[in-house]
C-alpha cells in the first residue's frame, strides 16, 4: 500500500506513517513545557524590534550587528498571531520540524534511508537542536536554510540549470541575511565544488554562477555588515582560545561527554575513509565526494569561525549550530556503509542512540525566569513603590510580562514604564532626577547580569546612600549565576513582613540556645505563617563557654557572640527544614559592633546535609554602613525552597583573620516565600 502524495511523490504506507510519525515526536518535544518558558536575553530584542513598521525595522539594522531577514520574517509572523511568548516561540519549532523533514529527504535521495534514518534520530534528540528549535531568534531558520541550501547543492551538482542556481543563490542569501557567519556555507560549497572541476565541469561553473550572483547582490549590504561588525576589546565576546573551542563545542551536544563520544565518531570515520582509499574493503559503497562534502560541512564552518574570530570576537554555539547537522549526516551515513551485517550497523546505531537519549534534556535549562518573577515583583509594588531593572537592556525582558501595553509602545517605551515608576539605568549609575524619592518608600532591584554588569553593587550602594535599608533579597536561581536577582528596599523602619504574634515560646535555659520563638502571621493581603526566632544572647554564668559569648559588647544587656582570629565562628543557629515547616524562606537581622572599619566578618547562612554544603551565602556591612566602634545593623536573607526537608539551615559570624567582631540582636523569620 502506498500514500500518494502526487504522480512524483509516492511513499509506502510504512514510510509515510514513520514520517509522520517523527514529524508529531519533534513537535512534542519541541514544545513540551514551552508554557513555562521565558522570553529572556535577545528574545524581547527580536519582538520589540519585529513588531515595528517595516520602515523602522530595516532602519534600524543598518546600524545593527544582526541582519534582517529573520526580523522581517518575524515581523508578519507578529502581525499573523500577536505578541505573546507562546506564538512567537512555535514559530521556530515549526522551522526545526521543518528542518527535520528536509534531513529525512536530504539524505534518502542523496545517500540511502539508512542515513535519512540515523540522521534524524539524532537531530530529534539533539540537545543544542531542542535548545534553540524553541528560542525567539534565526537560529532554527537557519537550519532550516542550511540543509535547504545543501539540497539545492547537491541537486544543482547532479543537474546543473539556472532555476537551481538561482534557488541556490536566494537560499544562501537569506542565510547570510539571517547570521552572517553563515557565509561558511556557501564558502563550503565554492570550496567542495573545486574538487569537482575536472569530472563534473558543469556542475562547478553553475554553482560559479549561483555564488558570483550571491557576492553581487550582498555586497550593497557588505557596508553595513563592516560598520557594524565586533571589535575585538569593545565587544562582549573575547577571541576564542583552546579552552573557548573545548566549551563551544560541548555546548554543540549539550553534554561534554556527547561532545567525545562525537568526536571519536567524527575521527574514526575519517581514519576509515583514508585507509579505504587504499585497501577499498572497509565500506560497501565509494562514494568518496559524498564523505568529503559531509566533513567539510560539518570541519569548514566550525574551524573557519574560530579563526575568524581571532579578528572579530563571533564564536559561540548558535553561531555554527549547523555543523551539528552536517556532523548527524556524516554518522548517520558512516555506519550505514560499513562493510558489515545490517543488522550489526542498526546495532552500533542504537547503541549510539541510546547513549544520546540518556543525556538528552527534555527541558533545556535556560537563562532568566522573567515569566516567574516579573509577576511576583508586580505583587509587591504599590503606588509608592519604585522598581529599577539593571542591566538596562534587560528593560525590555522584564516590561514584556510586567505590561504588554508598555512593550508595544516602541515609540514611548521608557517613559511609559516611568509613568509606572520603572526605570533601567546604565553604567551602574542611578539618575535620582528621574524618581522621586520623597514619594518612594519602597525600591525593588531587579537584576539580571549583575555579576558581569555590576559585580560591586554599585547599584545598591547608591540606593542605600538614599537612606533606603535592604530588607531581603531573592535569587531565583540559587544554584546558578545567570538568574533574576530581586533586591528589596525600605526607607528605615519599614519592614515588608508586618508581623502580627500569636504565641511566644520561651527557650529552655538548660540547653543554653537562648532562643525565643514566636508563631505568628503577616499582616498583609496574603497571610503567611511565619516563626521567628530571637536571640539576644543573654545566659547564665553557666553557659558563657558554650560558644563564644563576651560581657565586653553588648546591644541588648549582658552578653554578645564574637568572632576574632582565635575564635572564627560566632553562636551558630542551626535547624532542620522540616523543624521549621518546611519555609521557603528566611528574611534575618543582626546588631554587629566593629572594632576594626574594614572588617572581613562575614554573616554566613549556609544550608547542609549530610556534612555536604548545598548552598553557601555571605553577607556583610558595605559602604557608609561598614563604621568603626559602634553599632549597626545588618540584613541578610536566603532562599530555602528546593532543598531536601532533612537538610540543615546554618546562620553564624564568620571571619577567618579580622579583630574582634560582635554580633548581638539576632532575628530570623522563617516563612513560606515572600513572592
Amino acid at each position: 500500500m502506498k500514500f500518494v502524495f502526487s504522480k512524483k511523490i509516492q511513499f509506502p504506507l510504512w514510510e509515510f506513517l514513520l514520517l509522520m510519525g517523527f514529524i508529531l515526536l519533534n513537535l512534542f518535544l519541541k514544545s513540551y513545557c514551552i508554557s513555562d518558558e521565558s522570553i529572556y536575553g535577545d528574545e524581547a530584542n527580536s519582538i520589540f524590534y519585529a513588531q515595528q513598521p517595516l520602515s523602522k525595522l530595516i532602519a534600524y539594522f543598518q546600524y545593527d550587528q544582526n541582519p534582517p531577514a529573520y526580523f522581517i520574517l518575524l515581523h508578519f509572523w507578529i502581525n499573523l498571531t500577536g505578541v505573546s511568548d507562546i506564538s512567537i516561540k512555535f514559530l521556530s519549532i515549526l522551522f526545526s520540524t521543518g528542518c527535520g523533514v528536509l534531513i529525512y529527504f536530504f539524505a534518502k535521495k542523496h545517500f540511502n534511508f539508512k542515513t535519512a534514518l540515523f540522521a534524524i534520530f539524532l537531530f530529534t534528540f539533539s540537545n543544542s537542536q531542542l535548545f534553540f528549535s524553541r528560542e525567539c531568534r534565526s537560529y532554527a531558520f537557519i537550519q532550516f536554510l542550511t540543509v535547504t541550501s545543501f539540497f539545492i547543492f547537491m541537486e544543482l551538482l547532479k543537474k546543473p540549470t539556472y532555476l537551481k542556481a538561482f534557488l541556490l543563490t536566494v537560499t544562501n542569501l537569506l542565510l547570510l541575511y539571517s547570521h552572517y557567519i553563515t557565509v561558511f556555507i556557501p564558502l563550503t560549497q565554492a570550496i567542495f565544488s573545486l574538487t569537482l572541476m575536472k569530472q563534473n565541469t558543469r556542475g562547478f561553473l553553475f554553482t560559479l554562477k549561483s555564488h558570483v550572483g550571491l557576492a553581487l547582490l550582498f555586497i550593497p549590504w557588505l557596508k553595513i555588515v563592516l560598520m557594524n561588525v565586533p571589535k575585538s576589546g569593545l565587544y562582549w565576546l573575547k577571541p576564542p582560545d583552546f579552552n573557548t573551542m573545548k566549551i563551544m563545542s560541548a555546548k554543540l551536544f549539550g553534554e561534554e561527554i556527547l561532545r567525545n563520544v562525537f568526536v571519536i565518531l567524527l575521527i574514526t570515520a575519517i581514519v576509515l575513509f583514508l585507509l579505504n582509499l587504499k585497501w577499498n574493503k572497509i565500506f560497501s559503497e565509494h562514494h568518496n565526494q559524498k564523505f568529503l562534502l559531509l566533513s567539510a560541512w560539518v570541519i569548514i564552518p566550525f574551524f573557519g569561525d574560530y579563526f575568524l574570530a581571532q579578528i572579530t570576537p563571533v564564536f559561540l554555539d548558535r553561531y555554527i549550530l549547523y555543523t551539528t547537522i552536517g556532523l548527524f549526516l556524516l554518522t548517520g551515513y558512516f555506519i550505514s556503509i560499513l562493510n558489515i551485517d545490517s543488522k550489526l550497523q542498526y546495532l552500533i546505531f542504537f547503541t549510539l542512540l541510546s547513549f544520546v537519549v540518556f543525556y538528552y534534556h527534555p527541558v533545556p535549562e535556560k537563562d532568566d525566569d522573567w515569566k516567574n518573577i516579573v509577576p511576583r515583583v508586580s505583587k509587591l509594588r504599590n503606588e509608592r513603590t519604585a522598581i529599577v531593572v539593571s542591566a538596562s537592556y534587560k528593560l525590555k525582558e522584564f516590561s514584556f510580562y510586567f505590561d504588554q501595553a508598555c512593550f508595544r509602545d516602541y515609540d514611548h517605551f521608557p517613559e511609559v514604564l516611568a509613568k509606572f515608576h520603572v526605570y533601567g539605568f546604565d553604567n551602574n549609575v542611578v539618575d535620582w532626577n528621574l524618581m522621586d524619592t520623597s514619594r518612594t518608600d519602597h525600591i525593588i532591584l531587579v537584576q539580571s547580569h549583575h555579576w558581569v554588569t555590576d559585580p560591586r553593587d554599585t547599584i545598591g550602594f547608591q540606593i542605600r546612600q538614599k537612606g533606603f535599608v535592604l530588607q531581603w533579597d531573592y535569587l531565583n536561581k540559587e544554584n546558578f549565576l545567570n538568574g533574576v536577582k530581586v533586591d528589596y528596599y525600605s526607607k528605615a523602619g519599614i519592614n515588608p513582613l508586618s508581623f502580627v504574634s500569636t504565641d511566644t515560646i520561651l527557650s529552655d535555659p538548660a540547653k543554653c540556645d537562648g532562643w525565643e520563638l514566636e508563631r505568628g502571621f503577616s499582616s498583609g493581603n496574603e497571610k503567611r505563617e511565619i516563626l521567628h526566632y530571637l536571640n539576644q544572647f543573654d545566659f547564665t554564668r553557666s553557659c558563657d563557654s558554650y560558644q563564644n559569648l563576651t560581657d565586653k559588647r553588648s546591644y541588648s544587656g549582658k552578653q554578645s557572640t564574637y568572632v576574632s582570629r582565635d575564635h572564627q565562628y560566632s553562636f551558630t543557629f542551626s535547624k532542620r527544614l522540616d523543624e521549621l515547616n518546611f519555609p521557603g524562606y528566611l528574611m534575618g537581622s543582626a546588631m554587629i559592633y566593629h572594632k576594626d572599619s574594614i572588617s572581613k566578618a562575614r554573616m554566613v547562612v549556609s544550608v547542609e546535609k549530610n556534612h555536604t554544603i548545598l548552598s553557601y551565602r555571605n553577607f556583610s556591612m558595605s559602604g557608609p554602613d561598614e563604621k568603626s566602634n559602634h553599632w549597626e545593623k545588618l540584613n541578610f536573607s536566603q532562599v530555602l525552597e528546593n532543598f531536601p526537608h532533612d537538610a540543615e539551615v546554618k546562620v553564624y559570624l564568620f571571619d577567618a583573620e579580622g579583630d574582634s567582631t560582635y554580633m548581638d540582636n539576632m532575628n530570623l523569620y522563617f516563612t513560606k516565600n515572600i513572592f
